[in-house]
């Protein structure tokens, strides 16, 4: 079996060796990347929000103005910082997503080029 100090004896297995790092790169990107677009709110966020519209309703809606209004403001501001947050995470995850897929195509083009090599060069 071969192991990495082996494989990175020659340039061509030193290429599949990168190759196969990248592979496994991208798999992982592309399982976050798919988190990510599943995801709903973050649960402490959504747990804040939930709390929020639970104080909401308990307020007595006829003696207590100020305390509706705050209450709406605070979560007006906690929905638009969920949907910022879930938009910066979403946005680092195609990010992953994309320099994972040019480190594959950069280390499949590396060894196919060596392949190509192997197989011309004569004996």
């Amino acid at each position: 079996m071969a192991t990495p100090e082996t494989a990175a004896q020659t340039p061509r297995s030193a290429a599949a060796l990168q190759l196969a790092t990248a592979e496994a790169r991208l798999t992982h990107a592309q399982r976050h990347a798919a988190e990510i677009v599943a995801r709903e709110t973050p649960h402490t966020l959504a747990y804040e929000i939930d709390l929020v519209r639970g104080e909401l309703e308990d307020l007595d809606y006829l003696f207590n103005i100020e305390g509706q209004i705050s209450g709406r403001k605070l979560l007006r501001q906690l929905t638009a910082t969920s949907a910022r947050f879930d938009e910066r995470d979403r946005r680092a995850a195609r990010r992953h997503l994309q320099d994972a897929h040019a480190g594959r195509r950069k280390a499949l083009k590396r060894f196919l080029e060596l392949d190509q090599f192997h197989k011309t060069k004569p004996n």
